[in-house]
């Protein structure tokens, strides 16, 4: 079989199973029920229905496993030349300084933070969003007021999500809405030039494929926003997923060269094993878990 042809079937059969795994999936979505349990008496829609809101993180992440068992399963119960075919040699690594120039990686990283000063969010709009915003700013100034965190007042999304970055923008612009705002639009600028650079590392060095990624991901800029149909596909705390998919394309490609020390190896295990702890939302979610590592291209 040639290579082009054999390239085709494996395409086809992997788009079968993901497919598969969905509809398996959907099926079992509404299947999986546990055991409804109100020990507090508390009354709201779902203790009305006698609903477990645990149910929906089950069945997300039954959903979300289903694909991958497919692939483990044909890789278990396909023949030697089938599997072949589904489950090729790694190739040799390539890194993406190799395979691209110096040039068009500053360019496309360079765009990227071009598309975030287009980008449509929130800060670009005349009304104050009093909840979200003011998540922050009423923390903030909490804080600044001399009132002690969970004592006086509380945040829920971390540190840095709620009080510190607005007593940060104070301190650099001043106090006032416009400063969280501007802030806010710096750490944007820092998620799209690192997506520039995720992108570049995931298509190893591929100008085409990574400016096209960048281009997808700018499509607010040239459409309007309908948050009903897509949300914004990149937000400012999106910086420190890049730096972990970033940080997992260089562990993988480390080990693939056999690197057993080095300050690179040590930065890039940094970055991996802490990322998730210094996220900006001080939070740790599972399925982003698992959508990190596999855009990152692990096995």
């Amino acid at each position: 079989m040639s290579r082009s042809r054999e390239g085709v079937l494996r395409l086809a059969l992997a788009a079968a199973l993901f497919a598969a795994g969905l509809v398996i999936g959907s099926l079992l979505w509404n299947r999986i029920f546990l055991p409804f349990e109100n020990p507090w008496g508390v009354t709201g829609p779902l203790t009305l229905i006698s609903f477990n809101p645990a149910n929906n993180v089950i069945r997300f992440i039954v959903f979300i496993s289903v694909p991958f068992l497919c692939l483990t399963a044909a890789y278990i119960i396909s023949g030697w030349r089938l599997r072949k075919v589904i489950f090729p040699e790694p190739s040799p690594y390539v890194s993406a300084a190799a395979s691209g120039s110096r040039l068009a990686l500053i360019f496309l990283v360079l765009f990227s933070a071009l598309v975030s000063l287009n980008y449509p969010e929130r800060e670009l709009t005349e009304y104050v969003d009093t909840f979200h915003e003011g998540e922050s700013i009423g923390m903030a100034i909490s804080y600044e007021a001399g009132l002690a965190p969970y004592k006086d007042f509380i945040f829920v999304h971390g540190i840095y999500q709620d009080p510190l970055r607005s007593v940060l923008s104070f301190k650099i612009f001043g106090r006032s809405i416009g400063a969280v705002r501007a802030f806010e639009g710096l750490h944007e600028v820092l998620a799209f030039a690192l997506l520039g650079l995720t992108a570049w590392k995931l298509f190893s060095g591929s100008f085409a494929f990574a400016f096209g990624a960048v281009l997808i991901s700018a499509v607010y800029v040239f459409v309007k926003p309908i948050p009903e149909f897509m949300p914004a596909l990149i937000l400012w705390r999106e910086a420190l997923t890049f730096l972990f998919i970033l940080a997992v394309i260089s562990l993988k490609g480390r080990m693939q060269r056999g690197e057993k020390a080095g300050a690179g190896l040590f930065t890039a295990g940094f970055f991996f094993l802490f990322t998730g702890r210094l996220n900006f939302r001080g939070k740790w979610n599972f399925p982003s878990l698992i959508d990190r590592v596999s855009s990152a291209g692990i096995p």
